[in-house]
């Protein structure tokens, strides 16, 4: 860990999560066993999920290299410094999935559509 320091330690968090990962992938995937449809439509998602998630890290990165304003007060440069990326993020991911047509981004918005307006009849009572 001396040659990389905090970095080393990062990076070997990042493979242990990765295998972790892989680990519970391979112990569910034998529970499980499902159909070849569903392992078809499986694989597509995880290949949506990687461009989409590619896109939204370029993004961030991008963002953070951005100028920022001269903000009165270091805690608005903070604030500015955090939600820029984060908006740029959130920008970047849920663009990716419209443009991909992914059937998730369908799903969230179909609860999230029958969820609001039952917290729009809450407030105006």
């Amino acid at each position: 860990m001396w040659p990389l320091q905090q970095r080393g330690l990062a990076l070997a968090t990042v493979l242990s999560a990765y295998l972790n990962v892989a680990l519970l992938w391979a112990i569910l995937w034998r529970s499980l066993r499902p159909p070849e449809g569903a392992t078809r439509q499986l694989w597509g998602s995880l290949l949506r999920q990687l461009c989409v998630l590619t896109v939204t890290a370029a993004a961030i990165a991008a963002a953070t290299r951005l100028p920022l304003p001269n903000l009165p007060g270091i805690l608005l440069d903070r604030l500015a410094a955090f939600l820029l990326p984060a908006i740029a993020g959130a920008v970047a991911y849920l663009g990716g999935h419209l443009a991909l047509r992914s059937p998730e981004c369908r799903e969230i918005f179909a609860v999230l559509g029958n969820r609001l307006p039952s917290l729009r009849r809450r407030r105006r009572l």
